[in-house]
Parts: C-alpha cells; structure tokens; sequence
C-alpha cells in the first residue's frame, strides 16, 4: 500500500521572538534573490536553534540556490533522519542531485515524491524534470497526466507542445499550440511556440490575429517581447522583408535592454583563455580517454542540430544534445580552487585533468548505455577546446560553422531562453561574438590538428555524401549509408531547428539577398565572414 504524506506533517518547534524575526527576514531576502545576505542572516537563528527543521530547510534552499548542491544534499540528509516524508525536502534532494549530475536519482527520488503526494504540483515537476534532461516521451506522458487533473494548465499545455515537437509530431505540436491560442491559455507563448516551428506558415487570418496581439496596448513586457519575435519571422516567412526588419529590430532592442552583454569581457576572457592554454601542452594523440564522447560546439544557428542528427543516425552513436556537464565539472573545479578557470587552467597537474575527465565520463554516462558513443551539443564548449584535449584526449570535437552573416542574422531573429545567447540581440554583440569565436576556434585548430574538424554548413549542401563520409571518417565511425537519410532517424530533438531536420536536406533562402542593405551594418563588423 502507498504509504502517502500527511497534509500537516511537519510540527514546527515553537521558536523564540528573536529567532522568528530572523527566519522572516530569511525567507524575505530569499524571496528578493539576496541569497548571501540572507545566509547572513540565518547564521543567528543557525546559533538559536541549530536542529529546528525551518532553519535547516532555509539553510538547504540557501545553498541550492547558490548551486552548491553537495552541501544542499548534506542538510537535506541531514532533515531526512528525523521527517523522511517532508515532501518540499524531497522535491529539493531531487534538484540538488540534478545539480550534480546524478540525474537517475534526482528522478527517482521525483517519481517517489509522486507515489507520496500525487496530484498535479508533483506530477509536474517531474515533468520538467525528464523534459530538462531529455526523455520527451515521459515528459509528455506526465504533462498529459496534468492536463487530465487540470485540462487548462498553462505549464502542462505548453509543455505538451514542446514534447510533441522533440518527438517529431510536428503537425500535433502546431495543433498543440492553435488550441491553446484559442483558448487563451498563455497566449504570447504559443504564439512564440507555434512560429518557432520553423516549417510552420501562418494563414492570412492568424497573421492578422498575430498582429492585433502584438499590437495591443498594455502588454506585459515579456508578452511583448514573444509577439513581436514570432512577428517578425512570420514577417519573413511571408515574404514581408522590411516589415519583418522593423519589427525584428523593436524585439530586439527589447530583448537587449532585458540581457545586457558585455563585447569587451567575453573579448578579455577568449584572450585569456588562449593565452592560458599557451602554458599547457597538447595531450598526446595516443590517448584513448574519453573515445566514447563527440563534442559539438559553435555558434547557435549555424548547423549544429543537423551535424548531431546525422552522427544520430549512426548505429552506434547517441545523441545527447545540448548538455550541461562540462561547464558544471569546470565550474565546480573553479569554486574548489577559489579561481576562475582561465586563472587555473595552466596550474592544473594531468592528474587534475584526468580526474575532471573521469567525472565529466561519470555523469555523462546514462546516455551510452544503448549506445557506445554520445554526442554533447553544447555550443558555449568552444571556449573549452582546450580543457578537452587535457580531460578527454581521446574525444572528438566538431565545430560547426556556417556562412558569418546568415548565422548571426538567424541568431538575431531568434529570442532565446533568458540567460542563455544574451550576445543575439545587438549586431555589434553578434559580431563581436562571432570575431571572438573564429579567433579563438582557429588558434585550437592549429594547435590540435586533426583533433578538431571544422564543418562547414555550406559543404554539406554542396556535396552531402562526401561531408557526411568525412565528418564520420573524423569522428572515428565506419559509413553507415542511413546517416546519409538523416530526416527519418526517429529521435527527440529540442532545438531551435527541430522540425527543419527531420525535412529531407534542402539549402535554405540566403536572407542577406532579402535584405540586402538592411544588413550592411553587420557585414561591415564582421571580420571573418565564413
């Protein structure tokens, strides 16, 4: 019998008057994000009443929030001995292991947390949780359990879509979406949702539905921004070139007031980097640590997502996409040594390198166990080109790049997750980015040879035999003739070009034609434009 958790489960110790003003003034700078003051803070009542489980948890949230998720789990351990079915100290054990890379636990202790206390907050959080790290299916399984409970769940309705569109039903996502735009159910984001179908065109009465939304006066300001994105490429898709530039540009501007970035610190830090990496010698190419894994790395936009489908395709290969892993693991050794990483990179031993590889294998490794080999797709990894060939010297690293003005035009008319590409919504910040890139990109192709490939967008479409025979030749896989019929490979795909790729292969519009001088501006701040 499920053994499920009491509504009131959790008697609070009576505390004094000093020290519930302290757990108010906690809670109140956690919920205004000043997480160290509010660890300031706690330290009073932590003296007062070190045992009390209110300020055990709000030393665990401190924590969480601060992503040191070791010592989350510890407290949270810590609380579990004396209230083992506190269903809030569940929901965090399964972050704090998500957290650290133990991804099949923090599910497990969900689905627990689920048998306890079912009903829709669980269910959905276990949603997020296999949709965050890539099982679509039971994503959608669980936000169709939602939708049941509660059939206009805004989370769970989007979610649905979003699942729909990673396992290829496409024509099921856009319905997904239309139903949702006409039930009003967070309105802007299906409308963002269903234009980010790249193969989706709207009809004349959508497109006027569109631009009444878009138009309308007291908009919330994140509404605002996802209308008048999926505007602006239903603009374009429509053939309406300079309207599209025009609202592109109002999104945009938004969008960049929203995300400030800095052309001169991501400059500064590749410079560092690279000079860092000056101090480090090449790993041998002997070295077999780490075969197991293909890094896919470059700018958003630039033919990433098809690079990763075709190696999909292979017999032998996984495709992981978009991982966090390697940044966490440098992450994680830069909070060890109190130094970021391009302060230690050149004083770390081969045995910190093989060990930083020896974990980044470990929490990697549930996505080769139907498969020897996985891709990871995260395209910020350029910048650790060099951290991999100390790590994982037997790895293969692809960076895929794509014509400089296409790319950065497809980046900017693109809003992304908040907090991730903040450099897309300015052309000089695109361009700087891209400089950047291709700078530092280069400086690791002379330095690691035939370790990194550098795949063009534009040879695959010129001759998709020869660059598919090369890519796999590179990456140390025999030719498999279905990589070549990539479009029908049955895989979850969470990107930005998801629905492209499961299309037969095709070159798509140059937009530097449709706009011609509208885009003068970025050309002319591209120093390298393939």
């Amino acid at each position: 019998m499920t053994q499920r958790i009491p509504p009131a489960s959790r008697k609070q110790a009576r505390h004094s008057p000093a020290c519930s003003r302290i757990l108010r003034e906690t809670s109140r700078l956690l919920d205004s994000g000043d997480t160290d003051k509010a660890q300031r803070i706690l330290a009073g009542a932590m003296a007062l009443a070190p045992s009390d489980l209110s300020v055990l948890k709000l030393e665990a949230n401190i924590y969480l929030r601060q992503k040191l998720h070791g010592q989350a789990l510890k407290v949270l351990d810590n609380i579990r001995k004396d209230h083992p079915l506190d269903a809030e100290c569940l929901l965090w054990e399964a972050r704090a292991l998500a957290g650290m890379g133990r991804v099949e636990q923090a599910i497990a202790t969900l689905v627990r947390l689920c048998e306890l206390r079912p009903g829709v907050e669980s269910s959905m959080e276990l949603a997020l949780m296999y949709d965050h790290h890539g099982d679509h299916q039971l994503a959608l399984e669980f936000a169709d359990r939602v939708l049941e409970w509660t059939p206009s769940h805004a989370q769970a309705g989007l979610l649905r879509a979003r699942s729909l569109l990673a396992l290829g039903s496409v024509v099921e996502s856009a319905r997904q979406f239309r139903h949702l735009i006409a039930s009003n159910i967070e309105s802007a984001r299906s409308w963002f949702g269903l234009v980010d179908i790249k193969t989706v065109r709207l009809s004349g009465d959508e497109m006027e539905l569109l631009q009444h939304a878009a138009g309308k006066q007291g908009l919330r300001e994140a509404d605002s921004l996802l209308l008048d994105f999926a505007l602006g490429n239903a603009l374009e898709r429509a053939g309406n070139f300079a309207e599209a530039f025009a609202v592109l540009t109002r999104a945009n501007e938004k969008a960049a007031w929203r995300e400030p970035w800095s052309a001169s610190a991501h400059r500064s830090l590749t410079t560092a980097i690279a000079v860092a990496f000056d101090e480090v010698s090449p790993s041998p190419a002997s070295s077999s640590r780490g075969a197991e894994v293909i890094f896919l790395c470059g700018l958003p936009r630039s033919g990433s997502t098809l690079v990763e489908q075709v190696l999909a395709s292979h017999s032998k290969v996984e495709g992981a996409s978009e991982l966090p892993d390697l940044p966490a693991v440098l992450a994680e050794e830069s909070r060890r040594r109190s130094l970021p990483f391009e302060k230690w990179a050149a004083l770390a031993t081969e045995e910190d390198w093989a060990r930083l590889g020896d974990a980044y294998l470990t929490r990697t490794e549930r996505w080769r166990k139907r498969k020897p080999v996985s891709t990871d797709k995260n395209l910020e990894n350029w910048k650790f080109i060099g951290a991999i060939n100390k790590m994982l010297p037997g790895s293969r690293v692809v960076e895929c790049r794509r014509d400089a003005v296409e790319t950065c035009w497809s980046c900017y008319k693109q809003l992304f997750a908040q907090g991730l590409v903040p450099f897309s919504y300015r052309f000089e910040d695109l361009a700087g980015y891209w400089n950047d890139h291709v700078s530092l990109s280069n400086r690791w192709s002379r330095r690691y040879g035939d370790g990194l490939l550098i795949q063009q967008y534009e040879s695959i479409l010129e001759n998709p035999e020869q660059a598919i025979r090369n890519l796999l030749a590179h990456c140390g896989l025999g030719f498999e003739a279905q990589c070549l019929s990539f479009q029908s490979t049955g895989r979850a795909i969470r990107t930005a070009s998801s629905a492209q790729v499961r299309e037969p292969l095709a070159a798509p519009p140059l937009r530097r034609q449709d706009y011609a001088a509208l885009l003068e501006p970025l050309v002319g701040l591209l120093e390298t434009r393939v």
